[in-house]
């Protein structure tokens, strides 16, 4: 188990999607409490991981260079990322590359963006939290 290596840490994390973030929180720490010997972190990640991208609008025109930031950055809706529903489908409406298809690439959009992000510039307070949670573990 790799609970029990010497300076094992664990970060959970879970789309909070429609769900109570309580009531998963608690769900996992049951789980957590009776199999891990080591500090964990568990982040309720509101409401989808992809509201993350939409707090670094930025970092999406270097990936999508047609996608307009200043566009976004000015609408009601995109100033509390945390707040929007399907966030992919946000994005997936959003950048002009992006508009023939009928999913959202996560992982290729993932695999493209997550280098680019701007870490300290990001508005999405979930990514904020989870950033803290790997920071407290990486410390303890």
């Amino acid at each position: 188990v790799i609970s029990k290596k010497p300076g094992s840490r664990i970060l959970v994390t879970i789309d909070q999607d429609s769900g109570d973030c309580i009531l998963i929180k608690n769900s996992i720490l049951t789980m957590v409490s009776t199999h891990c010997q080591c500090p964990v972190k568990i982040r309720i990640i509101c409401r989808e991981l992809e509201s993350w991208f939409l707090g670094d609008l930025d970092s999406i025109k270097k990936v999508y260079p047609r996608f307009n930031p200043i566009f976004y950055k000015n609408k009601r809706t995109y100033r509390n990322v945390d707040l929007i529903h399907n966030p992919d489908k946000h994005l997936l409406k959003a950048i002009p590359e992006l508009k023939n298809k009928n999913y959202f690439p996560k992982v290729e959009f993932a695999e493209k963006l997550a280098p680019l992000m701007n870490y300290d510039n990001n508005t999405s307070v979930s990514f904020k939290n989870t950033l803290k949670g790997i920071n407290s573990l990486l410390e303890s």
